[in-house]
């Protein structure tokens, strides 16, 4: 039905039930074709469904095909009944809105999870909202510990400090970038982990803090092994370079130097020695 010849086209513009008694007396649609043609409409008397928000979703009318006394009692039943199909309206448009919600949270959820990336949720009062399965375990938690766990206890205290600034950087919208900080484990072992942190506004929820992090613990510990292998060797060659120098020094000197084998046997003596 096109909008400039319906009924509903004008009640859906006022506030008010909108009502024609006999539309073959209403000047306005005497010669409307839904009166002089099928389905005759004679009464009729319709309300906007109007949201909460204001925004009016259609309207509720009653047709027929004589005309009809409409006193106050039915024009505010109608108002009524309007009202409550305007509120179920409403409530499956909010539910369906939060089912969305919910399928892609759950979908999200398992994504978050399925990365080995660590990744913290965090309100702005530095409550933990969520840890994926990656951080749990790298904590040594169950998933069924994860709403019982408190940020001070999660970060070593070597590295609350710096975490706290950095969170509190994000929150009032500075560019934190990358930085390290240190997970402590249920059993104390201590997780160096290198990440970002930024804020989230998400559909329905407070903005929070998330927190994407990899773990370098191990790569940490190989370059700890490296640098502990450098430096041994660099002592065994200061240690070898001072005796070979003592060495050579004795033998540019008066004394008597021999230099024997693994045998026993002299590989070297020097002119005194000999």
């Amino acid at each position: 039905i096109l909008r400039n010849v319906s009924f509903c086209g004008h009640a859906i513009l006022g506030k008010e039930p909108f009502v024609i008694l006999d539309a073959l007396k209403d000047p306005r649609f005497a010669d409307n074709p839904l009166v002089v043609s099928a389905p005759h409409i004679r009464f009729y008397a319709g309300v906007p469904l109007r949201l909460s928000t204001g925004e009016v979703m259609g309207t509720l009318c009653v047709m027929d095909r004589i005309s009809r006394v409409f006193d106050p009692r039915r024009a505010q039943l109608l108002r009524d009944l309007g009202a409550l199909v305007a509120n179920e309206i409403e409530g499956a448009t909010l539910e369906g809105a939060l089912s969305s919600v919910r399928e892609k949270d759950a979908k999200y959820a398992t994504l978050l999870d399925e990365t080995t990336d660590l990744i913290l949720g965090v309100d702005a009062a530095g409550r933990v909202l969520y840890a994926n399965k990656s951080l749990l375990s790298a904590l040594g938690c169950k998933s069924t510990e994860a709403p019982g766990l408190i940020l001070s206890g999660m970060i070593a205290p070597e590295s609350r400090e710096h975490f706290a600034a950095t969170l509190s950087r994000v929150l009032k919208g500075e560019a934190a970038g990358a930085f390290d900080t240190v997970f402590l484990s249920k059993s104390g072992e201590r997780v160096l982990a290198r990440g970002r942190a930024a804020v989230q506004i998400e559909y329905g929820r407070p903005p929070h803090i998330r927190g994407v992090f990899h773990d370098i613990t191990a790569g940490a510990r190989a370059k700890t092994r490296a640098a502990i292998r450098r430096a041994a060797t660099m002592a065994r060659r200061r240690r070898t370079g001072k005796a070979l120098s003592d060495l050579k020094a004795a033998v540019d000197s008066s004394a008597l130097v021999a230099v024997t084998d693994a045998a026993g046997r002299i590989a070297f003596v020097n002119d005194l020695a000999a």
